[in-house]
């Protein structure tokens, strides 16, 4: 079954051929790619209320905070989209150096996303 939301989100369950340590890391990535989404999520609600309290009050902080909150949910939404198109895809076809090698260049993406703002 091949869904849209399939195409964007990596399903929960790891292939029965996975060796265990493989499939739990195939797990991390996983919840690394929906935190990413929730993230997403987050800083959406956050740029409309602050974009919304601009056009109130017009200040430009809440301008500002808005567009960043605009620009950081474009980074968390494309990063969960290619961390499953380069980390989970891969697991999921035994490229597992390819996945070790493309999943540290997603925790310093993931560190830009979600400890710096």
């Amino acid at each position: 079954m091949n869904t849209a939301m399939n195409t964007i989100l990596a399903s929960g369950t790891s292939p029965p051929w996975l060796p265990r340590d493989v499939s739990e890391g195939r797990r991390f990535a996983w919840w690394a790619e929906v935190m990413f989404l929730l993230w997403a999520l987050g800083w959406f609600i956050i740029a409309i209320v602050e974009l919304t309290l601009y056009i109130v009050n017009g200040r430009a902080g809440e301008l500002a905070m808005g567009l960043f909150g605009m620009i950081a949910m474009v980074i968390c939404f494309m990063a969960a989209i290619f961390l499953k198109k380069t980390v989970v895809d891969a697991i999921d076809q035994g490229r597992f150096h390819d996945a070790k090698n493309d999943t540290m260049v997603w925790v310093i993406i993931g560190f830009f996303a979600f400890g710096i703002p």
